[in-house]
């Protein structure tokens, strides 16, 4: 740019489509997000020894038939009664991708484990609930002081790559669903389904203007202008290590108390994303997308 001053326009028209051209997608900013970091990250990291990247899809009624049975049997996936009738009456795209998430599920689990083990092995860490974990790993950088030395030492435990990893294939799959989410056909009268499952609830809300309370691993919401409050998109809210929020259209609220979070990635992964609408975020916590040992991202 210093020695050809005339073709600086040139330079900045490539420069501003380098970073507007990834801006349309979840996992190249995920990629230049950990670039930023450094070698050490990996950009978009390599993969994990004995797991696979690829994710099973489900292409018919048949295998999705088969899927669900087999995980009712296992205990991995649960209805109550209610949700039963729903179940049976909700459209074949719904029913897939609502099975095709508790696969991710499953799968990525594993793939964030494999970065957050060697941290929760930390005796120091606290074991009751995902939140004292949080507040025991944020207090060193909310205080500003290091009473010990036990921050440094997680720091060294935590491999940036295996994370950086992780994220990329959640974020991968999460874009294919948000593309399937177009296709799905519930009846106009939906108001919402709830999935119970070892990793958390998954939910999908219809068309209406919804006020949910955030303790869904998974959330979908397909229209209306909705009110969330409490934590969501955080994996410190359930027993998983993912939290993931995807609504579709609407003029939304989101709004967080002191105790809650909005796209937390803390030890896991906090994804939330809003494809339309003119919405309003409130936190009274750390703020939107905070990341501890972890990742998160708010894409609206």
């Amino acid at each position: 740019m210093y020695k050809s001053s005339a073709a600086s326009d040139v330079y900045k028209r490539q420069i501003s489509g380098r970073l507007l051209d990834p801006a349309m997608s979840c996992t190249a900013l995920a990629q230049y997000g950990f670039r930023l970091m450094g070698a050490p990250a990996g950009g978009i990291g390599p993969p994990l020894a004995g797991i696979s990247s690829s994710i099973k899809k489900i292409h018919t009624e048949d295998e999705l038939q088969h899927m669900f049975a087999r995980l009712s049997a296992e205990k991995v996936i649960s209805l109550d009664a209610g949700n039963e009738r729903i179940w049976v009456n909700l459209d074949f795209g719904s029913r897939k991708l609502i099975m095709e998430y508790v696969l991710l599920l499953a799968h990525c689990q594993g793939l964030f484990e494999q970065f957050t083990a060697p941290i929760a092995k930390d005796s120091r860490l606290p074991s009751a609930s995902m939140k004292e974990r949080l507040d025991y790993l944020t207090t060193p950088y909310l205080s500003k002081q290091v009473d010990d030395l036990s921050s440094i030492d997680l720091l060294e435990a935590a491999d940036i790559r295996k994370l950086s990893y992780a994220s990329r294939v959640l974020l991968q799959n999460i874009e294919m669903s948000v593309r399937a989410i177009s296709k799905i056909d519930p009846h106009p009268q939906f108001i919402s389904f709830t999935m119970n499952s070892i990793y958390g609830k998954i939910g999908i809300f219809g068309y209406g203007d919804d006020t949910i309370k955030g303790d869904y691993t998974v959330l979908i919401n397909l229209a209306g202008n909705d009110v969330y409050t409490g934590s969501f998109a955080s994996p410190a809210i359930n027993k998983s290590a993912i939290g993931i929020l995807i609504d579709a259209d609407g003029d939304d609220k989101y709004i967080a108390g002191p105790d809650d979070h909005i796209a937390s990635g803390a030890m896991g992964a906090g994804i939330m994303i809003d494809l339309r609408g003119d919405d309003v975020y409130v936190s009274e916590n750390e703020g939107l997308a905070s990341a501890i040992y972890g990742y998160s991202l708010i894409w609206d």
